[in-house]
């Protein structure tokens, strides 16, 4: 996938036939990764540069007499065919040569992207064109645009369809390209998703900030600024400074439940990118929830593969059930291996299983669904087979309202030890 860089954000799309942004415009990319010389193209995937466009040697694509700034292609392994801006026409013709700032993608490494286009204002300004009517339209009853924060506008359809991470991943990156971040540090909820924590429940509706030298509380044009404590950890994320993975849980940790934090403990121990004793370190002396942060890094487990299984785990915790032992192998009467199991309970001889659909979802790849779901059943009827347990499965409502895992857990023998 390409990325595109401006203002120090990075941003890509994977572009086919027809599915160009209207108004992007990729003017004279420079290759700073495995491009080659003179092709104007992105994609996701690996290969060669098969139906790319070759451009008129690096010149800068116009439209209407506009020319746009330069951007800049951080990486591509494959390339396809991109479009002019003109190829599709935009819903409202003030966006009609508009740059999209921002485009599909996710976080990856150092870089920042944003999942859906970020429009902003000033490029009309910029264009010499009325810059209001950005504002009119979001304003309107039922119009295209919402409104971000001053300036920065996304598209309501492509917004209304994100999840609550992925929409303030949007905010952060519009704080960004507006310069609101100058001087501040992303911490919390906003640095988890920068760093790619999950998180489960709320998620602020501002943007959270520390800034040295400055007293907590504040909040303005979608900011939030929290009081930082003594030895606040901080790392640089594509040139803007955000607390560090094990500072973000130790501080989310600290502040709410179990159940909305275990999955990322899990997910950041499991990658390898924190250590226990490197978010205990990060909590300062003497403050305030350190026993329930304590409580969640001594249950952490990098076992764990999916934030259904650490919610799974924390309703189990919280509701004093028998541990089970995570992702044990399961073998046949031969020694084959069948599979590993999410939750195992042997002293009750019942095994536990999380049906996500994203874990379907990594099956689906050109399998129809009914045969993907009698596979699954095969596998349950050879692990019972083989081990004489019973298995239960659960789904990730059963988990977030709590009640029904326990009902299913209850009716296989797992019940609460006091």
């Amino acid at each position: 996938m390409v990325t595109l860089r401006r203002v120090g954000v990075v941003v890509s799309r994977p572009l086919s036939s027809g599915s160009a942004p209207p108004g992007i415009c990729l003017d004279r990319l420079r290759a700073v990764g495995p491009l080659t010389r003179g092709w104007t193209a992105v994609t996701g995937g690996y290969g060669g540069p098969t139906g790319a466009r070759r451009s008129n040697g690096g010149s800068a694509v116009q439209r209407r007499g506009t020319r746009f700034p330069m951007w800049r292609a951080a990486a591509s392994p494959k390339f396809t065919k991109v479009h002019r801006p003109g190829s599709r026409r935009a819903p409202l013709g003030a966006f009609t040569g508009l740059r999209m700032h921002a485009t599909a993608g996710v976080h990856s490494g150092n870089m920042w992207t944003s999942p859906i286009p970020i429009i902003l204002s000033s490029d009309l300004a910029g264009q010499g064109r009325r810059s209001d009517v950005l504002a009119q339209e979001a304003a309107r009853s039922g119009g295209e645009l919402i409104r971000i924060r001053r300036g920065v506008y996304v598209r309501r359809s492509e917004f209304s369809s994100l999840s609550r991470q992925q929409a303030h991943v949007v905010k952060v990156i519009a704080a960004q390209l507006t310069g609101a971040l100058d001087g501040a540090v992303l911490a919390r909820e906003s640095a988890a998703v920068i760093h790619g924590i999950p998180l489960v429940g709320a998620i602020p509706q501002q943007v959270q900030v520390v800034r040295p030298g400055r007293d907590g509380g504040r909040m303005s044009s979608g900011i939030r600024t929290l009081r930082a404590g003594h030895g606040f950890q901080t790392v640089l994320d594509d040139g803007v400074p955000v607390a560090s993975v094990a500072q973000t849980l130790a501080d989310l940790g600290r502040r709410r439940p179990l159940r909305d934090v275990l999955a990322g403990f899990d997910a950041m121990l499991r990658a390898g990118r924190v250590t226990k004793e490197d978010i205990a370190a990060a909590a300062p002396e003497r403050s305030r929830g350190r026993p329930r942060l304590y409580r969640t890094i001594e249950v952490a487990d990098p076992n764990a593969e999916s934030p259904g299984e650490s919610l799974s785990r924390a309703v189990m915790i919280e509701h004093h059930l028998p541990m089970p032992a995570l992702q044990e192998p399961v073998r046949d009467r031969h020694g084959g291996l069948l599979g590993r199991v999410d939750f195992i309970w042997p002293e009750h001889g019942v095994i536990g299983e999380f049906d996500g659909r994203v874990k379907y979802g990594r099956e689906l790849t050109g399998r129809p669904v009914d045969e993907v779901l009698l596979a699954e059943r095969r596998r349950e009827l050879d692990i019972e087979s083989a081990t004489g347990m019973r298995v239960v499965r659960w789904l990730w409502d059963d988990a977030w309202r709590e009640q029904g895992l326990l009902e299913i857990l209850a009716g296989a023998g797992i019940r609460p030890v006091r």
